[in-house]
């Protein structure tokens, strides 16, 4: 059995460190390119982009809110709950309603900016120029106007020919206008164009939410950290202390909104009362003034006693009936509808203080959200007015039901009031309706107290109420920009950078569908590699010579040591060359091979029979003679075939001859039988140059009167599907000792090395300067040589 010089690997998949630095170190000048593009790009962005700093201040957001408290029995009627919702007080910060206030208060509707050459700056508190709005036509609408100063009382308008003075009244869509100089000077600016603009506060709170932040400091915290994102450090500031004073100043004024309610109740019923005891005090000066009765207690306080025990009883369960009688007067009437209940006139009932607070909190939520800018349609409004309205059912059924309780106790009284009379039937009808009218008086005056007093108890409540948040800290400035990210930047340059290039890199070896390395074909066939050869840039087919010492001769010459051990047991060998296709460079191959044999003193004969396209006289400049086809057609013999190859020792070829019409069939014929004897019998070595066995059955018919198969692969041109082509003709054995040539080996990284040494083969020289022939270049055209084996070449 045959030794096997080499033992390829399995098909699988295998990696080598060291051949994929080889094979992509031709890249890195790219990817240094590309590397050096994207830096400069994020340099360039970092150096004209505005730096964004970080505002932060921080707001206490108290538990308990201040509402307006009186006696224990007004507060237990309240019901107020005493937890903060942080969700809802941040979406309250971050409102358009809230916002708003904030831009009104630091007028920020208008806005000044400095134009540059490459950005423009803006400018805040120290403008040169102020924008007077002297009147707003459309409050929806925007306007901005590019003020282009010509001197200190003149400029121009959007670009315009028009010349305007300062403090000029000027009129547009939106409204009318004037711009004002300020004390500041135009030399502290860059140029002296200027941009102003106006706009809404809608429109400006929704600029400013856009980089609002609100973030409770963690889950057992009342304190909030507002956070804003601006490139104005200045103006920053402003917002989150302005925006944290306007959240305390409308808590209070929300706190307040009950006690304003509470007394306008309470004055209304005031009035009513006080016309009512007007009118009974009235009653009791006529009817003393008709019966002329002065004082007729002494008189009866011995039969009275008793009786006005029992009056007095009842006179306080009819203030109960009252304030029951008022308070769903209140609920039932269409003005009281949607309004908050007083919570001062209730009765010692804890169910009727509950429902009276959650109908109240509602009543509050609503009016609240109506004046943020919510219409009655809104499914919020309408959620609201539905719970209050079941609310409101259900208090005034507690109070039916509470009025019942209080009739039942004051029909009893009545009853004992009854027993009590019958112990005065001796006083006189007179005295008794006096006593019916100072009963009256009586029940009038205490209401009119109990409301007179809510109301101080009420207004001293608003007058101290103060609001549930307290600023913790004042915004404060970032030291350093949030944005642009500087190291952000340049690590995404960085990627990108490298991304770009090897995803090219990555897409191009993808597409790839060709050799570009001795592994891959490794990978591919177990067919064995005897020798690669480098991409020859001169001008002849034939560089292998006696006298020839470049790199690319000593190639074939490990070649012709290779082969030695495939055909070591063979006196004369007879070796065919063919490729999967046109284009390999089979040719060439076979010719050198040819000479690389002869030099060693062996009589060498090259067969053209690749008689569908011959190279091989064309190469060497012969010209054609008779041939092969002759022979076989009988127009030639065989001793009358071989040509002597000029200048080299030994070497002979015989030619092809014309090409003939049915060249498959052609040799099949009998002759060339004889012709393979004859070369056999008159020459030590014989190389045959046949067709691509990948596109014709020449090489395969031929294969049997050889005792050895070349295939040739050209890198960068041999399809890898060829490569598995070869392997199932390898494994088959359909040829015989199969054994592979990789030609046209350019000096790159990407190979894996210098035209194959080191892989085991031939000498092993390696790769030091000046050993070979035509390795001493140096300046411009080392430098040529080095971009010819980056890019590659075309064999000539």
């Amino acid at each position: 059995m045959e030794p096997q010089l080499q033992s390829p690997g399995e098909k699988a998949f295998s990696f080598s460190p060291r051949e994929f630095i080889l094979k992509y170190l031709k890249y890195i000048p790219w990817i240094l390119l590309s590397l050096a593009v994207m830096l400069s790009l994020a340099y360039f962005k970092l150096r004209y982009s505005t730096d964004i700093y970080n505002v932060k201040g921080a707001l206490l957001v108290k538990n308990d809110k201040n509402m307006p408290r009186g006696n224990e029995k007004f507060d237990e009627i309240l019901m107020f709950n005493s937890g903060a919702n942080l969700s809802n007080e941040k979406e309250i910060l971050k409102s358009r309603p809230m916002l708003a206030r904030v831009v009104k208060r630091l007028g920020l509707q208008k806005s000044y900016f400095n134009k540059g050459k490459i950005k423009t700056s803006m400018i805040y508190r120290d403008s040169p120029l102020m924008l007077d709005v002297i009147k707003i036509k459309d409050s929806s609408a925007s306007c901005s106007f590019e003020i282009n100063v010509i001197n200190d009382n003149q400029y121009t308008v959007n670009n315009g020919s028009e010349t305007r003075s300062f403090g000029e009244i000027f009129e547009n869509n939106v409204g009318e206008f004037r711009i004002m100089k300020t004390n500041y000077g135009f030399r502290f600016f860059t140029s002296k164009i200027f941009l102003i603009s106006w706009e809404p506060a809608e429109e400006v709170a929704n600029n400013i939410r856009a980089g609002l932040d609100i973030a409770q400091i963690n889950d057992q915290s009342n304190i909030l950290t507002i956070t804003y994102s601006t490139a104005n450090v200045k103006l920053g500031m402003d917002i989150i202390n302005a925006l944290m004073e306007e959240y305390d100043y409308w808590n209070i004024e929300d706190n307040n909104k009950m006690a304003f309610n509470i007394l306008k109740f309470i004055d209304e019923r005031t009035d009513s009362i006080r016309q009512e005891l007007d009118r009974v005090e009235g009653n009791l000066k006529n009817f003393r003034e008709q019966n002329q009765l002065l004082d007729i207690q002494e008189q009866s306080n011995l039969f009275f006693n008793k009786f006005e025990e029992t009056d007095k009883l009842i006179a306080e369960q009819e203030v109960k009936l009252k304030v029951v009688d008022y308070i769903l007067g209140y609920l039932s009437s269409p003005d009281g509808l949607h309004k908050i209940v007083p919570p001062n006139l209730t009765v010692p009932d804890p169910t009727l203080a509950t429902l009276i607070t959650q109908y109240n909190d509602l009543a509050l939520r609503r009016e609240s959200s109506l004046s943020s800018g919510i219409t009655e349609k809104s499914p919020i409004i309408i959620n609201l007015e539905v719970s209050m309205e079941k609310l409101r059912q259900d208090i005034i059924e507690n109070l039916r039901n509470i009025r019942q309780t209080y009739l039942i106790a004051r029909n009893d009284l009545y009853g004992k009031s009854r027993q009590a009379e019958a112990l005065i039937k001796s006083v006189p009808g007179k005295a008794r309706q006096l006593l019916d009218i100072q009963r009256q008086q009586k029940i009038k005056e205490e209401l009119y107290i109990f409301l007179l007093t809510k109301k101080e108890e009420t207004a001293i409540s608003a007058a101290s109420t103060i609001s549930n948040s307290r600023v913790i800290e004042k915004a404060v400035p970032s030291t350093i920009p949030v944005l642009p990210k500087r190291r952000t930047v340049y690590l995404t340059a960085l990627l990108i950078g490298l991304a770009l290039p090897i995803a090219l890199i990555a897409l191009r070896e993808y597409l790839n569908d060709k050799v570009t390395s001795k592994s891959e074909v490794e990978k591919i066939t177990n067919a064995p590699i005897i020798g690669e050869v480098g991409h020859s840039y001169e001008e002849q087919v034939l560089v292998v010579t006696d006298k020839n010492r470049r790199f690319i001769s000593e190639q074939f010459r490990i070649i012709r040591t290779n082969m030695n051990y495939i055909i070591n047991k063979i006196d004369k060998p007879v070796v065919l060359v063919t490729s999967s296709f046109s284009g390999e460079g089979k040719s060439f191959v076979t010719t050198n091979i040819g000479a690389v044999m002869a030099l060693t003193g062996k009589k060498t004969v090259i067969l053209e029979l690749d008689i569908r396209k011959p190279k091989i006289l064309n190469g060497l400049k012969i010209t054609p003679k008779t041939g092969i086809t002759n022979y076989i057609v009988g127009a030639a013999t065989l001793e009358s075939l071989p040509i002597k190859v000029a200048n080299t020792e030994n070497l002979y070829v015989i030619a092809c001859g014309p090409v003939p019409p049915n060249p498959a069939e052609l040799l099949l014929d009998v002759k060339i039988k004889e012709l393979f004897d004859y070369v056999r019998a008159n020459f030590d070595f014989v190389i045959v140059d046949t067709a691509p066995v990948g596109l014709v059955s020449d090489s395969i018919i031929l294969s049997e009167h050889v005792d050895s198969t070349l295939f040739i692969i050209r890198q960068g041109y041999t399809f890898k599907k060829q490569i598995e082509f070869i392997n199932q003709v390898y494994v088959n054995q359909k040829m015989p000792r199969i054994s592979l040539i990789i030609n046209d080996i350019k000096s790159s990284a990407s190979y894996g090395g210098h035209y194959g040494y080191g892989y085991g083969y031939g000498y092993g020289y390696g790769n030091k300067p000046g050993y070979f022939e035509g390795e001493n270049a140096t300046g411009l055209k080392r430098v040529w040589l080095w971009f010819g084996r980056l890019f590659g070449g075309k064999r000539k």
